[in-house]
């Protein structure tokens, strides 16, 4: 299980290519870092390509959405490219603006893709 951590947790104080909608001026390095965070209902906004791989294992409703220019001041346009494995354990999230280069494995909980590529 992964606990929670509070919202200033593993932050990148010179802005970083990931946000959260519950947390606008809170800037992560890492998806993963802003899903441990991350609250019931949060979007996740990516805005540069990253590698990592992220494992989903908390029982909550979020989204993920690439797309982002650096700053997250406009809409998602295009696609944000991840590199690594997208494992889904538990809880419901939505994946929109991604392109995933590595596996998807979805072992639980609920996925809603809008404009996800898998590779």
């Amino acid at each position: 299980n992964v606990s929670l951590i509070s919202g200033g947790s593993y932050t990148n104080i010179n802005g970083g290519p990931v946000q959260m909608s519950s947390y606008s001026s809170v800037y992560y390095s890492f998806v993963q870092h802003a899903y441990n965070a991350a609250l019931n209902g949060d979007l996740i906004k990516i805005a540069s390509s990253l590698t990592e791989s992220l494992t989903l294992s908390r029982s909550i409703n979020l989204t993920l959405r690439g797309g982002y220019a650096s700053g997250f001041g406009s809409a998602p346009d295009g696609f944000t490219p991840i590199t690594g494995n997208l494992s889904v354990q538990t809880g419901t999230v939505s994946i929109e603006n991604i392109d995933l280069s590595g596996t998807m494995a979805i072992e639980g909980g609920s996925v809603t893709a809008g404009s996800l590529l898998v590779r």
